[in-house]
């Protein structure tokens, strides 16, 4: 057997990942393509200079190492590809999920892979079968992300044995690795923040929607334990995800004369609905009822009182789902097929002890 250095053997990976269209038009920087190589940048650098020597490559000053040589005939390009699937279009998502979409764009990018977005109703419906084996014949693609995906697409894509990675909500017992909140340690977190400021009969408002039922399930699970353990009263209440149905539910929960004196809300837009009902009751925020938001965005920064609430970095989601995206497409194992991923928690102003003494925990 002929003895290859290590150079030698990283410029051959290379060259075939070239010839399979792994990367359009430029290699990936220096320092990325080392570390994902796991090779020192000098290892990489004899790679490269005898890919250069070979007419496979041409160094450009400013601009990195151009590809000369193509990928070979065939469509060997295609499995480069992974599939992003939506029932929404980007631009109608919320603003967090365009951020760590844009950040998968990249991180997958710089690993010379291409995320293609594909969005529609039919993909998510009760009965989608028809409307994803086409998808997926038209559009062969490595592996694909579903992203608040229904029951009946994920099960399809877990029958069918498709590479598929759920990003949030994984339903019952679907056999596909899944990325999201950690909704089990959130409910424990704002819990003990409630029982610690001192609140003993608290709401966390909850979606009745079938595609969250799971994870709303473990954010009951864990909000109930802590309060229920520090002897206080702990009310779970489900709603309809619109704000007629939120603000039904929350006359409803108002209506008693012991109404809770802390209410977790869903998301940002559910805290300004509720608050903007708390006030027209002529209830203050935190003096009367202390309000937290399961989410953030950006323009919760400009209220008054700043809200309390949690903030789960795209970022961080963005790389999570990179760590599962390989191993996919190469067929690996998966050492954690389920990460969990906990919010971090700002400390803002709508959060006080039982009248308005501000929580400074």
């Amino acid at each position: 057997m002929q003895f290859q250095s290590l150079p030698s053997q990283v410029a051959a990976h290379l060259e075939e990942e070239i010839r399979r269209g792994r990367w359009s038009e430029f290699l990936p920087g220096e320092r990325s393509l080392a570390s994902s190589l796991g090779v020192s940048r000098r290892t990489l650098t004899a790679a490269l200079g005898r890919l250069q020597g070979s007419g496979v490559i041409r160094a450009e000053p400013a601009r990195g190492h151009r590809i000369v040589a193509g990928p070979s005939s065939g469509g060997a390009a295609e499995p480069r590809r992974i599939g992003l699937l939506t029932e929404k279009p980007l631009d109608l998502m919320r603003p967090g999920a365009t951020v760590w979409v844009n950040s998968l764009q990249s991180l997958l990018g710089d690993a010379g892979f291409r995320l293609d977005l594909f969005h529609g109703s039919k993909y998510m419906g009760s009965r989608p079968d028809r409307a994803l084996t086409r998808l997926l014949a038209d559009h062969p693609h490595a592996c694909w992300v579903l992203a608040a995906s229904t029951e009946p697409t994920q099960r399809w894509f877990a029958q069918k044995k498709v590479p598929a990675l759920v990003v949030g909500t994984r339903h019952g017992d679907v056999a596909l690795p899944d990325v999201d909140v950690d909704f089990l340690a959130m409910g424990r977190h704002v819990a003990g923040r409630l029982v610690s400021s001192g609140h003993r009969r608290a709401a966390i408002m909850l979606s009745n929607s079938a595609g969250y039922i799971a994870s709303e399930s473990e954010c009951e699970r864990g909000f109930r334990a802590v309060l229920e353990r520090a002897g206080g009263e702990s009310l779970a209440v489900y709603h309809p995800r619109d704000r007629d149905g939120l603000l039904r539910t929350l006359r409803r929960l108002f209506a008693a004369r012991d109404f809770p004196t802390a209410v977790v809300v869903i998301n940002s837009l559910d805290y300004l609905t509720t608050i903007s009902f708390l006030t027209r009751m002529g209830l203050r925020v935190p003096e009367d009822v202390s309000v937290v938001s399961r989410t953030d965005d950006a323009f919760m920064m400009a209220l008054l009182p700043e809200p309390t609430r949690y903030r789960a970095s795209p970022h961080t989601l963005a790389r999570r789902i990179c760590r599962f995206l390989l191993p996919l497409i190469e067929g690996r194992p998966l050492p954690q097929p389920h990460a969990r991923i906990m919010p971090e928690f700002i400390r803002g102003q709508s959060l006080a002890a039982p009248g308005g003494r501000r929580d400074r925990a």
